[in-house]
């Protein structure tokens, strides 16, 4: 797209506008909320106060609840529910590539059910073990047939 310099013309002046604003004293709403909370006699004195002390962010770590050691099938889980996202990764980019041919993004989209498949073999008790991990087992296999769908319909040509 090709910028012309009457399109520019607008946020020119835009930003004149803002740069040519001088801040009024007495607009400001935390001034007049002093002024009226006070009634106009302690407006003074509470802007010449100083801010509050800064509190330290660290002040309660101390305090946080010590975290559990992931399991040796946690890890596992974690590691093939990983190689599921990267094959739906795959797939998205070759999809996406205009060299890469629909066989192609099908062969990637079979080899996604597939993985699909044996992580629910290998790992039947995903769901009590690592719940948020089986949601995101079950929504790659509802993209994975989804997009199978799509395809049987004709969707990409």
């Amino acid at each position: 797209m090709k910028i012309r310099p009457d399109m520019i013309d607008g946020v020119r002046q835009d930003q004149q506008n803002q740069t040519n604003r001088i801040k009024k004293p007495g607009t400001d709403f935390s001034e007049i909320l002093n002024r009226e909370v006070d009634g106009g006699e302690n407006a003074q004195k509470t802007q010449a106060a100083a801010p509050p002390p800064l509190m330290s962010p660290l002040l309660g770590v101390g305090q946080a609840a010590p975290v559990a050691p992931v399991g040796a099938v946690d890890q596992a889980a974690a590691a093939r529910v990983d190689g599921l996202v990267d094959s739906m990764e795959r797939y998205a980019a070759t999809l996406g590539d205009p060299s890469a041919s629909l066989k192609d993004a099908y062969g990637e989209l079979e080899q996604l059910s597939r993985d699909v498949e044996q992580v629910r073999e290998q790992l039947p008790d995903l769901g009590e073990k690592a719940p948020g991990l089986a949601a995101v087992v079950d929504e790659m296999e509802a993209l994975a047939t989804a997009e199978q769908f799509k395809f049987n319909r004709g969707d990409y040509q």
